[in-house]
């Protein structure tokens, strides 16, 4: 007989700080560089065939530290007409790029590679100000985000012993998801660069705004796309695949899974828990990479839940993102705090007990909820 271990990651309570004084002043410095952004638009313009791109800055949505829920700021939205325009500008592009050489597709990402290298630091707080990464690790995920230029670079010069005719596609419209919002882009636009390919990027918008639905639509109807990029939920990867068909563009999927993790009777104890702790709480527990439901046979079973609750109130720390001992960060945003809420009710109804966390802090700030380990043992039917 097999059991059912439930586990739900999530954070407890903001740590507040003295690093608190740090964060303010990172902020300004996010800001005033997106002043400095704005105020050199107009030299962009003078470069641009089509300058009405930026033109949306009239139409903007707000983005929300998720530790706190405070706005940092604020983003253009795009429309199905500026969406076209700018794959109309990505194929006037490409008319040119597309005859670049290896060297100079590579001398592209080489340079883009040591920018990011040089402002890693800046980097990791701006996805720990967005995305709700602890510091802590935050500068690892820059350094695996920067890793994909650095082989990507290398690919585009790189002589393999087959002979392989290679010849670019075109236009590629990358979308990416919330959970990697800078590994997924540079792994995308790397090899399609090093491709001699020009890119449309729609990074992923937390709120559903019917504008940014109307744009993917158009990068999926719109002829001058040759292949769709995605990575994100299988039912927005089967929606892309129909609104593709039409015009049968080539695409890369990359969707959700059911990760199952598995513990017999004669698995080590020690090397099972620290498994499962590096496969569960990657990013909060919110990639499509971290195991979703834990099998452990009954002669295991009691000794394997012990143990592994024992490390989860050992190591994850919850806390703010800027407390560099938190180990255990924010969700997303509320809608994802909720999901897990209705999640964990409705294993409780179906005979789980709890064994750790359980209840979100609802006097807290942020979008945090507690680490939460959920034990069944498959007598109750489920």
């Amino acid at each position: 007989m097999s059991n059912y271990l439930g586990v739900r990651r999530f954070v407890l309570i903001p740590r507040i700080s003295a690093r608190i004084q740090s964060s303010i002043t990172a902020k300004s410095r996010i800001q005033r560089r997106c002043l400095a952004t704005e105020s050199s638009t107009a030299k962009l313009q003078a470069s641009l065939l089509d300058p009405t791109l930026f033109r949306q800055n009239a139409y903007t949505f707000e983005v929300n530290k998720p530790a706190t829920g405070e706005i940092i700021g604020t983003c253009p939205e795009m429309n199905k007409a500026e969406t076209s325009a700018a794959i109309s500008q990505a194929q006037k592009s490409f008319e040119s790029f597309q005859y670049r050489t290896a060297r100079q597709r590579m001398t592209i990402l080489k340079r883009w590679h040591k920018l990011m290298r040089q402002h890693k630091d800046d980097l990791a707080r701006i996805l720990m100000f967005e995305n709700g990464r602890p510091i802590s690790a935050a500068g690892a995920d820059i350094d695996y985000v920067a890793s994909f230029f650095e082989w990507f670079q290398g690919e585009a010069v790189r002589v393999y012993g087959d002979t392989i005719e290679a010849s670019t596609v075109g236009v590629i419209g990358i979308l990416t998801p919330w959970n990697f919002p800078c590994a997924m882009i540079t792994r995308k636009v790397g090899a399609a660069v090093v491709a001699g390919c020009t890119i449309v990027l729609k990074p992923a918008a937390e709120i559903p705004y019917s504008t940014l639905a109307l744009a993917e639509v158009e990068m999926c109807d719109n002829d001058d796309v040759k292949k769709i990029s995605f990575t994100g939920s299988t039912g927005v990867g089967k929606l892309l695949m129909a609104q593709s068909a039409s015009s049968l563009k080539k695409l890369s999927l990359e969707l959700g899974g059911n990760a199952p993790f598995i513990v017999f009777d004669d698995a080590s104890l020690e090397n099972a828990v620290a498994g499962l702790m590096a496969a569960k709480f990657r990013a909060s527990d919110q990639t499509c990479v971290c195991a979703n439901s834990v099998y452990v046979q009954e002669g295991i079973y009691d000794r394997f839940v012990s143990a592994f609750a024992e490390e989860v109130q050992r190591s994850m720390q919850p806390g703010g993102p800027e407390d560099l001992q938190t180990t255990l960060g924010c969700l997303i945003n509320d809608k994802a705090v909720q999901k897990v809420e209705r999640l964990v009710e409705d294993a409780i109804d179906l005979g789980a007990e709890i064994v750790l966390g359980g209840k979100k802090q609802h006097a807290e700030r942020g979008h945090f909820y507690p680490a939460t380990i959920l034990k069944y043992d498959g007598r109750h039917g489920c």
